[in-house]
């Protein structure tokens, strides 16, 4: 596996994503990882992926694994570190964490493959491979 660079983005949690309980919605991670999966490929990597779905090229998730260690509350200002890897030639590995200043909240392993859409196939960009790795 190829270690990547690092992106860090920054959220506040909306009181629309709690839940009865009062703490963020579990679904609601996702979202915050997306998001910060998207701006790291556009603001760290230079990949704009909407390019690559106007020419074709799908970015999809196939599989994410996540650990909840805490829970974030209304009004919370929270980071969330991606870092990608690359595994193989096909995959790209996103390692993400969310934290509240120093303290780990949740973490996820999510793994995108580019879907060539008119074949039906992965494949793997050449400038995407050559961002990821270097």
């Amino acid at each position: 596996m190829m270690s990547g660079k690092k992106s860090i983005w920054h959220g506040q949690v909306r009181d629309y994503e709690l839940d009865s309980q009062g703490i963020v919605n579990n679904a609601n991670y996702l979202h915050y990882f997306e998001h910060a999966r998207h701006v790291a490929l556009s603001k760290t990597l230079g990949i704009n992926f909407i390019a690559y779905q106007q020419q074709g090229i799908d970015f999809v998730m196939s599989e994410v694994c996540i650990k909840y260690h805490a829970s974030l509350y209304s009004e919370d200002l929270f980071s969330v570190e991606t870092t990608f890897n690359i595994q193989g030639r096909l995959r790209i590995i996103a390692e993400q964490k969310i934290f509240i200043e120093n303290k780990l909240i949740v973490d996820a392993q999510t793994t995108i493959v580019c879907i060539n859409r008119d074949k039906g196939k992965p494949v793997m960009p050449t400038e995407v491979f050559d961002a990821m790795k270097s």
